[in-house]
């Protein structure tokens, strides 16, 4: 990670570049747009949009009734995002991701509910909640959140996001964000 991470992806959320009011990120090793999809849940490779299409799509209908996740490969990682979704957030999603390879998530909502999450052949290995949990966990997650501030109500999904590069080491810009990508409907989003 970057000395700057923190600071960069909190620039991408104050511009909205990334979606700041809910969120969630999660990133796959080695996984191909097909396979990561199947895991992940979605109906398969669909049309390609932005990340901001994709959650203006959700604005225009009922959210219930149709979840979107954008899929895009980077430096051998396949990253999920969901505007305004929790489903790469969820253990048995995690779970089905991260069978023989590693998989990382970050999410948080409007109502600030979070949680940062890795999983390893098939296990979630640990989850904590970045906003209400006072002391970062130790264990799994704990090389990856040394350092990161979560004090810090106006940086702490900026933090979570930081987590992501640390463990990827993909550093995740603003042209990423607004490149047109795959875009799959999640088929069963409970």
């Amino acid at each position: 990670m970057r000395a700057d991470a923190v600071a960069h992806y909190a620039t991408l959320l104050d511009s909205e570049v990334l979606p700041s009011e809910a969120l969630c990120l999660t990133a796959v090793c080695g996984l191909s747009v097909r396979e990561g999809l199947a895991r992940f849940g979605a109906g398969g490779l669909g049309r390609e949009t932005t990340l901001g299409d994709a959650g203006l799509s959700l604005a225009d209908t009922c959210p219930e009734e149709l979840r979107l996740v954008v899929v895009v490969p980077r430096d051998g990682w396949l990253f999920l995002v969901e505007d305004n979704g929790f489903h790469g957030a969820r253990s048995a999603t995690l779970s089905r991701l991260s069978r023989r390879t590693v998989a990382a998530s970050v999410y948080w909502n409007a109502n600030l509910d979070s949680a940062i999450s890795l999983a390893q052949d098939g296990e979630v290995l640990a989850t904590c909640d970045f906003v209400v949990d006072d002391e970062m966990p130790a264990g799994a997650l704990r090389p990856f959140l040394d350092g990161l501030d979560f004090g810090d109500a106006d940086l702490m999904c900026a933090a979570a996001v930081a987590f992501l590069e640390r463990g990827t080491s993909v550093r995740l810009d603003a042209d990423w964000s607004v490149s047109p990508h795959i875009a799959s409907v999640i088929a069963s989003p409970e």
